[in-house]
């Protein structure tokens, strides 16, 4: 099974798990979430000592894992992780992540179900091989850097929702090259919507 069909299969196990053990029905309190959908990726290369500057799009797969709490009915507080997954080549079998991890929050307009929302988080970007192959795992992995993302949804059923958005990040690395060393930073968009599961 490719990597992308066992990511969508446990998106879907987890999803329909989170929804039928959904605690006690009350945002307010412990909260689980799990989702999966499509983005739209753009990472623009740019490299410190020279200008061979380029720009790269994706249509990759994305997950979009929560965990924290609610203050109350309409505000919720949580770690959230966004993460794409795609290969940067069609003729090559490694996939890569782009991604966020942020400290997030969300606001329902309304206390009950049926209730559009908008959520932001501010955090951490990451991109990297997603790789068994700690040389190339190695390589490949860049430092993280600053990264946000602002969106907004909506509840159309008690525990699931749908989300879209978009997430900002930069990530960097320095590469040592023949005759100096310079910084290559890719700065990550993506564009995003998520079918979620909430448990709560």
């Amino acid at each position: 099974m490719s990597t992308k069909k066992t990511i969508l299969v446990l998106c879907v196990v987890l999803l329909l798990t989170s929804t039928l053990f959904a605690f006690d029905g009350n945002r307010q309190g412990f909260i689980l979430g799990f989702g999966g959908g499509v983005a739209s990726l753009t990472s623009n290369k740019e490299y410190s000592e020279s200008d061979f500057n380029s720009t790269e799009g994706q249509l990759p797969f994305i997950t979009n894992f929560k965990i924290g709490g609610g203050l109350n009915e309409q505000i919720l507080i949580y770690w959230s992780s966004k993460v794409n997954w795609f290969s940067r080549d069609e003729d090559d079998n490694e996939t890569w992540i782009s991604g966020i991890g942020a400290l997030s929050g969300t606001y329902y307009f309304k206390p009950d179900i049926k209730s559009y929302f908008l959520s932001g988080g501010i955090g951490y970007a990451t991109y990297q091989m997603f790789t068994s192959d700690s040389e190339d795992l190695e390589e490949n992995t860049y430092d993280m850097g600053l990264a946000l993302f602002f969106g907004g949804g909506y509840e159309f059923k008690k525990h699931l929702n749908i989300e879209a958005g978009i997430c900002r990040g930069s990530t960097s690395k320095e590469n040592s090259g023949y005759w100096t060393d310079e910084k290559i930073t890719y700065k990550n968009t993506t564009f995003f919507i998520t079918i979620n599961a909430l448990a709560y």
